[in-house]
């Protein structure tokens, strides 16, 4: 079988523009190889950079660093091109590497043709007692030519590459300067360098000269963990070279960096510990990493989900990585994260208040700022967070509703979890923004609507209704989370309330003391000042009942609404209000309202109206009212379309402000 050794070099999947370094990694590759055959006492590599002169220097440093470069020549005290490395060359993906414990694939010497137009390898090398030296050249179409081969009198081994002539797309994208150089080396050779007797590489450009010194990579310390029973090294190195630009993990195999990633949970800048300064870096190493490296070394062969044939996955490797790192780097991590939290603070306090939402303390949207982020960076993360999230709650409501309205018959349970999972997730970010939120609104009112026009069937309207003004068995106090709730339908001044308790016995309101069990109102809004003025009294001056009743005929029943809450008002003026750890007596100055939102037109609902004598609102369309003057108490019967027509009234003037529809149920005005 006949190789057409051309097509593999153009098959040769090497970028110009990520893998322009690629060939003179491979050069420098074979070099420490060499090297670790010889088991030379003071290994050495030595990269002789050729520029091409030709063309005008930019931004020249005085040295011609400027200048593209043309060829690269690698040189070694190795142990030479011996004929069984020859034999190997001239083989393509031979196992020789493999057979003698330095890994490879036996290829990587086809990327030096992808970005360079010929090679030239001169060597020197013994066979029992005697030296030779061998010079030959590597180019296509052939490959191997021009071979030669000689005794000599030189006592010594090595290898001299030479990348000659780069071809211009790679030539283009090559690091010129030389200090860039010598970081990228480093990187992709990091395991190497940091295990015992590494080579000492010597950067030569023209009259310049840069080591790569082993002492710029101190502190290096290692965590061993394993992964679905596979085994990993992680290695810590402090980089305190002046060259080196950002904190990285890099997933290592045969000595080599294969997959490079900054890492962006530190801040990119220097750390510092007693020694000084350093960047991190991570480098994971790994038997199991060695075997499943591509042949072209440019990725780790790693399934997207684990398997019983391959239980490490790409995902949960990368995660546990991150996990030590996160573990080792905890000192500088928890220091970078207060002060992420205080600039997050300053900006949301000072500047952006409407964005305070976003960092409440069951988000998790902090953690995703960087850490090391300016006043500008933070800000611009929390506004491209809270539009996420205003589309994103809005989207889900718009589906809610779609949902409602195409449905014949509502579950009460199934609406009640929409409405903790939608709409609760949905609302602060809307309450951020005017406009959002009068949108947010609207669809409310006209999800409102949707919700009384349904049929029967399963579903409770009264429940339904419930949830959607305020969530159900719940309490709030200190207008803390007031905004998590609709209460604005019914009133608007009722989210000023000091506590608000819903849906439970009033034993168990957390405002009241030494009350007897057995009443329970739907939401009952507590005031310990009035809705317009002394807001520095203790006592309890008002409390706000809302009841609500199912829409259609009341059921009959020993006690009629009007009763229930006679009752309620009567046994919470038994008890006590508490306000700042005191107990006051709820007595007789003590005003209370309540809104009964019932079906107005029911038989029962008139014949209490009747008995009790209530006076109609506007011919009784709007609703009646009462005042028992001994309790001290307003009622008001509210018909259930009028919470949606009175909502859209009060919000008529901001939906035309902003060009947008009242919402269903025809004109606000009506």
């Amino acid at each position: 079988m006949e190789t057409n050794f051309q097509r593999l070099v153009e098959h040769w999947p090497l970028s110009s523009i990520s893998g322009s370094l690629f060939p003179l990694f491979e050069a420098i590759s074979n070099s420490i190889h060499a090297l670790k055959e010889s088991g030379a006492r003071n290994p050495f590599i030595h990269v002789y950079v050729e520029r091409d002169e030709s063309q005008t220097e930019l931004n020249g440093d005085g040295f011609g660093s400027a200048y593209p470069i043309r060829s690269f020549k690698v040189e070694d005290n190795g142990i030479g091109f011996t004929d069984a490395h020859m034999a190997a060359f001239n083989e393509i993906a031979s196992s020789y590497k493999e057979a003698v414990g330095l890994g490879g694939k036996g290829v990587g010497r086809l990327s030096w043709l992808k970005a360079f137009n010929d090679v030239r390898i001169e060597s020197t090398y013994r066979d029992d007692h005697n030296f030779f030296g061998r010079e030959f050249y590597f180019s296509l179409p052939l490959g191997v030519n021009r071979e030669q081969r000689a005794a000599v009198s030189t006592p010594s081994t090595g290898t001299s590459v030479t990348l000659n002539n780069s071809l211009p797309a790679f030539r283009e994208r090559m690091p010129r300067k030389l200090d860039i150089l010598a970081r990228e080396i480093c990187r992709h050779f990091m395991p190497v360098l940091i295990s015992s007797n590494p080579p000492k590489i010597v950067l030569f450009d023209g009259r310049e000269k840069l080591d790569i010194n082993v002492s710029d990579y101190s502190s290096v310390e290692s965590t061993g963990f394993e992964l679905a029973g596979a085994q990993f090294v992680a290695h810590h190195v402090r980089i305190r070279s002046p060259y080196e630009r950002s904190h990285n993990i890099s997933i290592c195999a045969d000595g080599r960096s294969v997959a490079p990633r900054k890492i962006e949970f530190i801040p990119n800048k220097r750390l510092k510990d007693d020694i000084g300064e350093f960047y991190y870096h991570c480098y994971v190493t790994s038997d199991y990493l060695d075997k499943r490296v591509s042949g072209h070394r440019t990725v780790i062969d790693l399934p997207q989900e684990p398997s019983l044939i391959e239980p490490v996955d790409e995902k949960s490797l990368n995660e546990k990585i991150d996990e030590v790192v996160v573990q080792h780097l905890a000192p500088f991590i928890d220091e970078a994260r207060t002060a992420r939290a205080a600039a997050v603070e300053e900006v949301v306090t000072r500047q952006y208040p409407e964005y305070r939402y976003l960092i409440g303390a069951d988000s998790d949207e902090i953690e995703k700022i960087p850490l090391g982020s300016g006043q500008k960076e933070i800000t611009n993360h929390l506004a491209v967070a809270h539009a996420q999230r205003l589309k994103h709650g809005r989207a889900r409501l718009e589906a809610t509703l779609k949902r409602f309205e195409k449905s014949e018959e509502i579950d009460a349970r199934k609406i009640s979890e929409e409405f903790d999972n939608v709409y609760l997730d949905a609302i602060k970010a809307h309450q951020s923004s005017l406009v959002g939120y009068l949108l947010f609104r609207r669809k409310i009112i006209e999800l409102y609507d949707a919700v009384i026009s349904k049929s029967g069937g399963q579903f409770e309207k009264e429940a339904a209704v419930h949830s959607l003004i305020f969530p159900r068995h719940t309490s709030v106090e200190g207008h803390r989370d007031f905004d998590d709730n609709n209460l604005w339908l019914v009133d608007e001044r009722l989210t000023f309330a000091s506590y608000i308790d819903s849906d439970r016995d009033i034993s168990a309101h957390k405002a009241l003391f030494d009350v007897e069990r057995g009443s329970e109102p739907d939401i009952a809004c507590y005031f310990n000042f009035a809705f317009s003025s002394d807001q520095d009294k203790n006592d309890l001056r008002e409390v706000v009942i809302v009841e609500l009743k199912r829409p259609g005929p009341l059921p009959s029943r020993n006690e009629h609404p009007y009763s229930q809450v006679v009752r309620y008002i009567r046994a919470m003026r038994e008890g006590k209000w508490s306000h700042d750890g005191r107990k006051v007596k709820a007595d007789n100055s003590t005003r209370f309202y309540a809104y009964i939102i019932c079906d107005i037109g029911a038989k029962l609902t008139q014949d209490i109206l009747e008995e009790f004598q209530f006076l109609p609102i506007f011919g009784g369309s709007e609703g009646y009212y009462n005042f028992n003057r001994p309790l001290n108490a307003y009622f008001e019967f509210v018909p259930f379309e009028k919470i949606a027509r009175d909502a859209r009234r009060r919000h008529k003037a901001f939906f035309d402000r902003l060009a947008v529809p009242a919402g269903n149920g025809g004109s606000p005005t009506r």
